[in-house]
């Protein structure tokens, strides 16, 4: 996307400095993409204490009583996941 736009120019020499970038299409790609890298890391970090984890959850058992039924799927690209059989009466 071409856009014509007035940047601070010591700015774009210090940020050139610092980065050993050649161009100024370069060096504004890469801050585009700092900053929505830090932004998601920010949003990620918002989430903290927020959401509750239980302390006895035990995701090798629950692995160990799923099987892949290697079935046709209803929808292309979809696996069908089905208990193992027996797993209701070790309950």
């Amino acid at each position: 996307m071409k856009t014509s736009i007035e940047l601070n120019e010591e700015l774009v020499k210090e940020a050139l400095r610092l980065t050993k970038f050649q161009t100024e299409k370069e060096l504004i790609d890469f801050a585009l993409q700092e900053l929505i890298r830090t932004r998601q890391k920010r949003n990620l970090l918002d989430l903290s204490g927020q959401i509750q984890f239980s302390t006895d959850y035990d995701y090798k058992a629950l692995r160990e009583n799923m099987v892949c039924a290697f079935e046709m799927p209803k929808k292309p690209g979809l696996r069908a996941w089905v208990q193992k059989p027996g797993f209701y009466q070790n309950l």
